[in-house]
């Protein structure tokens, strides 16, 4: 069978359709009414044309999906609107390349592409899927159609769209561990069919099933099905969609391997836009992150605000919550501002970020990929199997890792930047033992890829930046120099632990307030013998009452004025007790056990619940 008009070589053996593991206990009601779709009984082998050497094939969509399109996108002459391709990929993602025979729909009509937008997502839930998907796709509605760039104002009014210079990539981390209630949403645009998965091609394993369609239509997280109408400009505009579901779980690094090393080889975009599923990009998020780059010319990568799900404040009540609340917004208003001034941002966190694709080629990519535990054989001694305990850890935080590796880069002068305005909301830990340990992964690998840093700042001197550049990361790693039990088996121990600490915490603020409140009484003795406004003021600076107030300006002050500067001061009211209650924690209960498990590696998405992205965030 023929692709597109693609010329067909070689009959092969191709082994469909793709069947549920024997014995496994599929009681699960989300999985139950796609397993009732399959197949039951044993695959069956048949022998099909190929498409150079690989299969290849097109099918229609649904009747619906198709006369739901607007009339002038169905009527052009190509199948886009009218077919869904799939492509059996046996290789490795480094090994799908137009020159072993594969390609991709938006390479064949010989588009250029500006902008990849890749979700990845292991086991969420379709209503975290479909708030990323239709957050995204609402995004490129707004690219698509904004009058501030020359460069999109400038395509429309040529008549070449902006929707075919962006292209979705959707990844899925294993058939089998994902909820089978994301492809219905998947069906229900277009992008996904029942019975087209072939598990053998030349009695060759399927390594990834990939599914192409441009799709008009979309799902909201209520769940409801958005439907264009004919001439109405607040339809969504055309989204190609690329569907990767791995055959395999191999975690998040080897899915980000299809993305840039798969995808991104054929279609070679100017950016690229990583999103965590469940992560919803706010209004003209990937915007204002494309014109980042597109204003500097050095900007090899940036990430925006990223703030916590907190459904109209509700989830403020639980003090976890507003603590880690206020953590996020103190990082997004102290630590990422200062780091983009000096142009290196540490940590670009991969739940929202965003490179320039040519600017990660060679060894950023090559360093990030060394923790791919599928290239473990291939790599040896440099791969995850030869590596000591410490670069292990490192690989927990490996977005890290590519930071550096990408400002450090040979003869090259990338930065790096935060972008304010792009902001995405996503959600976070709600129990102490969640809490505890996403921070033992966050702690244990930042602190290893901070060490690595360090260790290779001297590479800094082989890049293209300037000597005032080179003073400033100075300054950075001068200040990174300043720098057991499970914890969902002992919940109520450690539960209890952040208690105890919240109590001293709040008897320390209780006794801080009423120390500084009894100097201050001395004020109105003073004024009785005599003591001019001058001496009085002088005595703000001396002892007893002097360090009672610098520290009580160094611990609140500067958060109430920066966040005031910041113009974004709301959770200082909603937040602060919180965080305040449970800072000590942060300092100890979770610095401590990170350290004391430095031998325990969590990887991404490994032993991940039902959809949850808690344990697969960046830190802020």
């Amino acid at each position: 069978m023929s692709a597109l008009g693609c010329p067909t070589q070689m009959s092969g053996i191709v082994r469909s359709p793709h069947i549920a593991i024997e014995g496994r206990d599929s009681t699960v009601s989300l999985n139950t009414g796609w397993r009732n779709r399959q197949t039951i009984k044993r695959g069956v082998t048949r022998r099909v044309k190929l498409t150079h050497g690989n299969f290849v094939a097109e099918y229609p969509v649904p009747t619906a999906v198709q006369n739901a399109i607007e009339e002038r996108y169905r009527a052009s002459t190509s199948t886009e609107f009218s077919h869904m391709r799939y492509t059996a990929a046996t290789c490795d993602p480094d090994d799908f390349t137009e020159a072993n025979g594969w390609s991709l729909r938006t390479n064949m009509y010989q588009r250029e592409t500006e902008i990849l937008i890749a979700v990845t997502s292991y086991n969420e839930d379709k209503t975290l899927y479909a708030r990323t998907l239709h957050g995204v796709m609402l995004n490129i509605r707004d690219i698509c159609k904004t009058k501030k760039s020359k460069f999109w104002r400038g395509h429309a009014e040529s008549g070449s769209p902006g929707w075919q210079k962006i292209v979705v990539a959707l990844v899925v981390d294993g058939l089998e561990a994902m909820d089978k209630s994301v492809l219905d949403i998947l069906a229900t645009v277009g992008v996904y069919q029942d019975g087209v998965m072939k598990r053998q091609v030349d009695r060759k394993q399927t390594a990834a099933h990939i599914f192409e369609y441009t799709t008009q239509l979309s799902v909201d997280h209520k769940p409801t099905l958005v439907l264009p109408q004919e001439n109405d400009p607040s339809n969504l505009v055309p989204v190609q969609i690329i569907f990767v579901l791995k055959a395999q779980n191999q975690k998040k690094i080897n899915s980000h391997r299809w993305v840039f090393n798969a995808i991104g080889r054929i279609l070679k975009p100017e950016v690229c836009i990583l999103i965590d599923a469940g992560t919803k990009p706010g209004h003209k998020s990937l915007y204002y992150l494309w014109e980042a780059f597109y204003n500097d010319k050095h900007l090899g990568g940036c990430c925006g605000e990223i703030h916590a799900m907190l459904k109209g404040g509700r989830k403020l009540l639980n003090p976890l919550v507003a603590a880690q609340n206020f953590e996020y917004k103190m990082s997004n208003i102290l630590d990422k501002p200062l780091e983009s001034m000096f142009g290196y941002v540490s940590v670009l966190p991969g739940a929202f970020s965003a490179y320039r694709y040519r600017a990660v080629l060679g060894r950023p990519l090559e360093q990030y990929f060394h923790g791919d535990h599928s290239l473990a054989e291939r790599l040896g001694d440099k791969g995850i199997n030869g590596m000591s305990i410490f670069q292990k850890n490192m690989f927990l935080a490996e977005d890290r890792i590519l930071c550096f590796e990408l400002v450090a880069k040979v003869n090259d002068r990338w930065t790096l930047t935060y972008v304010k305005p792009s902001r995405a909301e996503t959600d976070v830990p709600e129990t102490a033992a969640e809490l505890i340990g996403q921070r033992r992964r966050w702690l244990n690998g930042s602190f290893a890829a901070s060490v690595y840093a360090l260790v290779n700042f001297f590479r800094l001197y082989r890049s293209g930046h300037g000597i005032f550049r080179l003073f400033f990361f100075h300054i950075q790693g001068l200040f990174v120099l300043g720098l057991g039990n499970r914890p969902k088996g002992e919940k109520f121990a450690y539960t209890i632990t952040l208690w105890v600490y919240a109590v001293l915490s709040v008897y320390l603020l209780v006794c801080s307030f009423w120390l500084t409140s009894l100097a201050f009484k001395e004020i109105p003795k003073a004024f009785q013998e005599g003591k001019s406004p001058a001496d009085i003021a002088m005595s703000f600076f001396t002892p007893p009452i002097g360090p009672l107030v610098a520290a009580m300006i160094s611990t609140f002050g500067i958060y109430f004025f920066a966040s005031f500067l910041y113009n974004d001061p709301w959770h200082m009211f909603t937040s602060f007790i919180p965080y305040l209650c449970l800072a000590p924690s942060f300092v100890n209960v979770l610095n401590v056990y990170a350290f004391c498990n430095l031998h325990d590696l969590p990887y991404r998405y490994h032993g991940a619940r039902k959809g949850a992205i808690k344990t697969t965030l960046s830190p802020p």
